[in-house]
């Protein structure tokens, strides 16, 4: 098990070994397992690309969390701008042509 660096504080990225068995082929893979005090047990990908989208994901989600419970936070016709915010990231990586999935699908499993 090596311990990886450059990951955001807070969080434990670890790199271990795992065999799996796939389509019944059995090969070894490196695996990230994730570990932090904002939630609870660990989670493993497959690369460190995921392991970096659930990181931001989370922060991103926990950030607008905090902003939707905050009395300060604004509003236009009733509707917070936090939220609508990610919405409008969305629309604005559709209209450059790039293809954006929901990544909560991917980071559930």
């Amino acid at each position: 098990m090596e311990k990886l660096k450059g990951f955001k504080k807070g969080y434990d990225v670890v790199l271990i070994n795992r065999t799996l068995t796939i389509d019944g082929v059995s090969t070894d893979h490196a695996l990230y397992e994730i570990t932090s005090k904002k939630f609870k047990g660990t989670r493993v990908f497959i690369t460190e690309g995921y392991v970096r989208l659930f990181i931001d994901k989370f922060e991103r989600d926990a950030l607008e969390k905090k902003a939707l419970k905050s009395k300060s936070a604004p509003f236009v016709n009733g509707l917070s701008q936090v939220a609508t915010m990610g919405d409008d990231l969305k629309a604005e990586a559709e209209l450059r042509g790039e293809v954006v999935e929901d990544s909560s699908e991917v980071l559930d499993e």
